[in-house]
């Protein structure tokens, strides 16, 4: 029974879905706090810097977690998909054109 516990591995699937939702929910935190970044920088400094030190910490492990080994297939793969889904083109019925 142990030697199956041993050599159950997570599913790398879900180990990509897991850093990118990470990464976005970090990328979502430095925003927020860039969008909150200027009432922070007036008499009392301290808070200001303190938010430059959240933005910077927060994209610096969204970029590691992204960077971890499968994070950029999902990504590739992901962009493959969303360039071949492409909408249709609606044209325009012909006797609405000029002429």
């Amino acid at each position: 029974m142990f030697d199956r516990i041993a050599q159950w591995q997570p599913d790398q699937g879900a180990a990509v879905a897991a850093r990118t939702v990470g990464a976005l929910t970090l990328i979502a935190l430095a925003v927020i706090h860039v969008v909150d970044l200027p009432g922070t920088l007036g008499p009392d400094r301290l808070v200001g810097i303190g938010y430059l030190g959240i933005i910077a910490a927060a994209v610096l492990i969204g970029g590691v977690l992204l960077a971890a080994a499968g994070a950029w297939q999902a990504q590739i793969h992901a962009a493959r998909m969303a360039a071949q889904h492409r909408p249709a083109v609606r044209r325009a019925p012909e006797y609405s054109q000029p002429r």
